[in-house]
């Protein structure tokens, strides 16, 4: 099954206020900027950061929120990631002040993401477990639906398909509390993925059913990475249909998953100029994992065309890259990392219990 790529969708009315925090008044530039990201015009908000001047940026509060919104932005934009060093600002001021839980959270997230995607598996697991701890009372349903649904992918990515699918059911609860049809597509496809990978096509059959169902509510420009990852379900099951989603994509808007799976259907249809002209594409993309998909289908390909030598080559280029992979994961064991936190914070709380007992006890 090919890598559900993770799409946070956004969609949240809200109205434009001004704020106070420690007292200080909140840029109302940075408010605009952060209604923009969550009624989901991440141009326009990307664009109106740039013209804050570093002068408009008057307290620890609006660099801190500056900075937290910037990060937020370029990761949506695939924009090169900010220092590090900007985020960390951001997460000690909100540590500090101890009252805004829901930035503090949101700024693990995107540490967590950007670090995780970097390669460092363990710091990014642990500061998006911290961001699901602490907006674990919040009533933000679009930040707790995008920290769920992005545990779901890093317990995928690991191999941990149980855990991957009890985030997923509680992303899709978020879903299904806020109402939102595009978050609900994506929630019930990659449900289908996940069933599928435990051997649960009955579960899989149900949620494939489900998504298919609001697919045509969900905005085209989110709409093409439901349909790939449905035609990637579907490719083994019903071909036909699956190439007929991949060519949608590719002629609407073409995504580099699309040209490795519609590759391996005409390489399985016998089409090998076909699917050798499209896999050239998918070998060009900044995905190492959509690479590496590539790569054993064009293996694949050579030997069937008869090019042993080129198949043995093709070998080799996959296995330094899988072993690439590995390195920059660190082998860590995912689940280890997140029982750890989560044990870590039920001692905390007990312990934290204990100690007010003990001062009721000594005050009665």
């Amino acid at each position: 099954m090919k890598k559900v790529r993770l799409i946070i969708a956004l969609f949240v009315s809200v109205q434009l206020f001004v704020c106070c925090t420690n007292g200080e008044r909140t840029n109302t530039s940075l408010v605009q900027v952060d209604s923009l990201l969550r009624g989901g015009f991440v141009d326009s908000a990307y664009n109106k950061l740039g013209s804050v001047l570093p002068s408009q940026l008057r307290s620890e509060a609006d660099s801190s929120y500056y900075f937290l919104l910037h990060a937020q932005a370029s990761y949506r934009m695939y924009k090169p990631a900010d220092p590090m060093k900007w985020l960390d600002f951001a997460i000690r001021y909100y540590l500090k002040i101890g009252h805004d839980a829901e930035k503090l959270a949101s700024a693990y997230y995107y540490k967590g993401m950007l670090l995780y995607e970097n390669g460092d598996v363990r710091n990014g697991v642990l500061n998006l477990k911290n961001a699901e701890f602490i907006a674990a009372k919040s009533t933000d349903t679009e930040l707790r639906h995008k920290i769920f649904e992005s545990l779901s992918v890093v317990n995928d990515d690991a191999g941990e398909f149980r855990m991957a699918i009890s985030y997923a059911k509680k992303s899709l609860a978020e879903s299904e509390k806020s109402g939102n049809v595009n978050w609900l597509a994506h929630a019930y496809n990659n449900l289908a993925v996940l069933s599928s990978k435990i051997g649960r096509s009955d579960r899989a059959s149900y949620y494939l059913k489900m998504c298919t169902s609001v697919l045509r509510h969900v905005p085209s420009k989110d709409k093409k990475i439901v349909l790939n990852n449905v035609g990637a379900y579907l490719m083994h099951t019903n071909a036909t249909l699956a190439k007929r989603y991949f060519c949608q994509i590719l002629q609407t808007s073409p995504i580099d998953e699309a040209y490795g799976n519609l590759a391996s259907i005409y390489m399985n249809e016998g089409n090998y100029v076909k699917a050798d002209s499209l896999l050239r594409i998918a070998l060009r993309s900044a995905d190492m994992q959509i690479r590496c998909e590539a790569m054993w289908t064009l293996c694949h390909l050579q030997q069937k065309r008869g090019d042993t030598s080129g198949a043995l080559l093709t070998a080799e280029k996959l296995v330094a890259q899988k072993d690439s992979m590995l390195k920059m994961r660190n082998n860590c064991n995912v689940q280890a990392i997140q029982l750890d936190f989560d044990n870590t914070k039920s001692r905390q709380k007990y312990e934290r219990n204990i100690a007010v007992g003990g001062v009721l006890i000594l005050l009665l």
